[in-house]
């Protein structure tokens, strides 16, 4: 349902969205995942009342995007913040959550889709 394949633990499912950027901030280096540049949901409970939490790595051309199509879902908005310092490529960072199973994957695929990651570009 999300294109990805993603890990099961411990009655947890993650998935993840990888993205690959290159910074000026390292002398035209690319970052990616192993630096935490990507999106993830990782989803809990049972089919009829799950949860989900991630976290969103995106453009700042992509982030009202993203929130209308999360709020448009009726998914909560927990935080929007960055990590990355300096450089002209600013990646923003947004968490959310809420629930059941089969709606939270398709809203959030929804919203995934309207980033740009390494399946979807």
């Amino acid at each position: 349902m999300l294109g990805v394949t993603g890990t099961s633990k411990r009655g947890m499912y993650k998935a993840s969205f990888a993205r690959t950027i290159t910074s000026s901030m390292c002398g035209g280096c690319s970052l990616g995942t192993a630096m935490g540049l990507y999106t993830w949901a990782a989803f809990g409970g049972t089919n009829d009342n799950a949860a989900v939490d991630g976290d969103f790595a995106m453009s700042e051309e992509e982030v009202q995007l993203v929130i209308k199509s999360l709020r448009g879902a009726g998914i909560n908005i927990v935080s929007i913040h960055h990590h990355v310092m300096g450089g002209s490529e600013r990646i923003l960072f947004l968490h959310y959550w809420r629930g059941p199973a089969v709606d939270l994957a398709t809203k959030i695929k929804a919203a995934v889709d309207l980033s740009a990651w390494d399946g979807h570009q």
